[in-house]
């Protein structure tokens, strides 16, 4: 924090001096100095800036999950083929969940040769592999074990990952950003406490570290349960979400006086 004063001479009034020199006779010379000297003082205001972070738990209420289908054979024709049934049987069991179908996407595509290494022969070809990713996302959270378990049950046979988002993210966010700028204060006013100054208006807020990949806007997956009725029994895979923390991060910057 710095403070800065400006101090500000004017003339009011005018002060006559003779001051005569030795020269020649009857010459004289006249000065005109101010007679008073006004020095205004003016304070120019500062400010005091702090950094402040707070989180809001939330409870998660939707999932984006991303499954794999691998296959491998020593042809690469066949090991395509393979992959292909195991990928179109994914995809039934998860059109049937009723999931819309812009949630359901097909990420990623492999198809690689497989070696090994002899002393004869050097580097050999011994077959293929190919991978297809599967990405599902808007699952309702009562539905993810189900997803997963009948995943698998269909053909997928790697779980890459599982993550879970807040539909009401903007509120629970809106929520963290109120409590960090009440924060702040606290923090400035502490400090003009120790410092001797008084904390007033905010002069200027910047926001950091908004994590969008919590964030859920649109869903249409409420119908889920209701349209996966009578679908074929799987085992279902046991989900816990907990809570997920939701985190606003800002710098507040506020005028200062002097107390």
């Amino acid at each position: 924090m710095k403070m800065r004063k400006v101090y500000i001479a004017a003339g009011t009034a005018v002060i006559t001096a003779l001051l005569a020199t030795g020269c020649s006779a009857g010459t004289s010379s006249e000065i005109v100095l101010p007679s008073v000297l006004d020095i205004r003082q003016t304070q120019e205001d500062d400010t005091v800036t702090v950094q402040s972070r707070e989180t809001v738990m939330a409870q998660p209420d939707v999932a984006e999950v991303s499954i794999s289908v691998y296959s491998e054979d020593p042809d690469a024709a066949r090991c395509q083929q393979k992959n292909e049934e195991s990928l179109n049987q994914t995809l039934e069991f998860l059109k049937s969940q009723g999931l819309e179908e812009k949630a359901i996407q097909t990420s990623g595509y492999s198809l690689n040769p497989r070696y090994r290494w002899t002393e004869e022969q050097g580097q050999v070809l011994t077959g293929y592999e190919m991978t297809t990713q599967i990405t599902v996302s808007g699952i309702p959270m009562e539905k993810v074990g189900d997803i997963l378990g009948g995943s698998v049950a269909a053909g997928a046979n790697s779980i890459d990952y599982v993550k879970y988002m807040c539909s009401d993210y903007d509120a629970v966010y809106q929520e963290a950003l109120k409590k960090a700028v009440t924060t702040a204060k606290t923090k400035a006013e502490a400090m003009g406490e120790a410092g001797g100054f008084q904390v007033l208006e905010v002069t200027d807020i910047q926001e950091y570290g908004e994590n969008q990949t919590a964030r859920y806007a649109n869903t249409k997956a409420a119908a889920v349960a209701e349209a996966s009725a009578g679908a074929a029994d799987f085992a279902s895979m046991s989900v816990e979400a907990g809570e997920m923390e939701i985190e606003a991060r800002l710098t507040v910057s506020f005028k200062i006086v002097p107390r």
